[in-house]
């Protein structure tokens, strides 16, 4: 088998055991375990366990996307649009990586603020700084925003509890969104 295998195969391993254990819970050696290949292979293709969990946390999906459709959405159907892009991300066959992330925040928070950060909460700032709102009152309409998408991304996806499970994807959009969009507008 190549080498691009043996990545490959090391990167599907780590995904799966970081999204079950999180970080600390997961060793080098159960990853190369599971990939089937020498320990020795994981520092050759990324350097250490952080350098192996940031590869795995690579954001499958283009966050030009998601960037795109939140400068572009009227500034009144952002909360709902926001909410959307999340929801649907985390409803996607990428919920795995989603997963390991955010376990992987709980222990070390950097690499998932990065993301957050930069790709889904730039343009809503960029958004409401255009709209002349001033930078106090900008974090704390985001600082909202972000506690209400959390607390349903930790509910319905980390814990599983039944009644955030059991909505539907369409009902949880349309009942959350207009809250974030609330946060957003400072009401």
């Amino acid at each position: 088998m190549g080498k691009s295998s043996a990545r490959n195969r090391i990167l599907a391993s780590a995904s799966s055991l970081f999204a079950a254990r999180g970080y600390r819970g997961t060793t080098l050696r159960a990853v190369a375990t599971g990939a089937g290949c020498d320990v020795a292979l994981i520092p050759h293709y990324f350097g250490n366990k952080e350098g192996l969990f940031r590869a795995v946390i690579q954001f499958p999906e283009d966050p030009g996307d998601v960037h795109s459709v939140l400068v572009s959405v009227p500034f009144d159907e952002l909360g709902p649009a926001l909410v959307k892009e999340i929801i649907g991300l985390w409803e996607s066959p990428v919920a795995d990586q989603l997963l390991a992330m955010a376990r992987g925040a709980l222990e070390d928070p950097a690499p998932f603020s990065e993301y957050l950060t930069s790709v889904l909460w730039a343009p809503v700032r960029a958004r409401l700084t255009e709209k002349g709102i001033d930078r106090t009152e900008t974090e704390r309409r985001i600082a909202f925003s972000q506690a209400q998408l959390a607390g349903i991304i930790v509910t319905r996806y980390l814990l599983r509890l039944p009644a955030a499970r059991e909505l539907s994807t369409v009902d949880l959009i349309e009942s959350l969104g207009p809250v974030v969009q609330g946060f957003l507008d400072g009401s």
